[in-house]
């Protein structure tokens, strides 16, 4: 997929960000053209403007995303392994899958455990990280002021809808 400038980004371990400018960088194998992409905490990146670009960068979220997105925060939630080392490897396995829908599942599972349960600094650091890269997918796919109060609402509707059935 080609990018203009301007255009913006989701790119697969910073987040999102915007195309600047077009740049050529100098390697060991030739000049490369690339993307400079912005992020929003002052990240700048240089993504080759080849194959590895189609790996690297995405679109933002499309309307029907985020409306699947506020579903699975507003869900029901799953419950995560009360053993460290088994929900520690619950965690790893969404944050490596890295999707959208995967990081909402874990912001949501994640922040109902932490209401029944103190979180250790390894969940709290996934909460946190999951947590942000969430927000900042909002605010890029609505271009929504308040993000955080929007996902943070979907949380208390989860924990609510959670509170009220008997079977959890």
């Amino acid at each position: 997929m080609a990018f203009s400038v301007g255009d913006k980004v989701v790119h697969r371990y910073h987040g999102p960000g915007r195309i600047a400018r077009l740049d050529q960088v100098e390697t060991r194998s030739g000049p490369r053209d690339c993307y400079v992409v912005t992020m929003g905490h002052g990240l700048v990146v240089w993504v080759p403007i080849d194959g590895s670009s189609e790996v690297s960068l995405r679109p933002p979220l499309s309307a029907s995303t985020v409306a699947r997105l506020a579903d699975i925060l507003r869900g029901l939630p799953q419950p995560l392994h009360t053993a460290s080392k088994e929900r520690t490897e619950q965690i790893r396995a969404l944050m490596k899958d890295g999707s959208p829908e995967a990081l909402c599942t874990l912001v949501r599972d994640l922040t109902a455990y932490g209401t029944r349960r103190v979180l250790n600094a390894g969940d709290a650091a996934a909460l946190e990280r999951a947590r942000s890269i969430v927000i900042a997918e909002w605010a890029l796919a609505t271009d929504s002021p308040d993000a955080a109060g929007e996902v943070d609402a979907l949380l208390r509707e989860s924990a609510r809808r959670n509170a009220e059935d008997p079977t959890q």
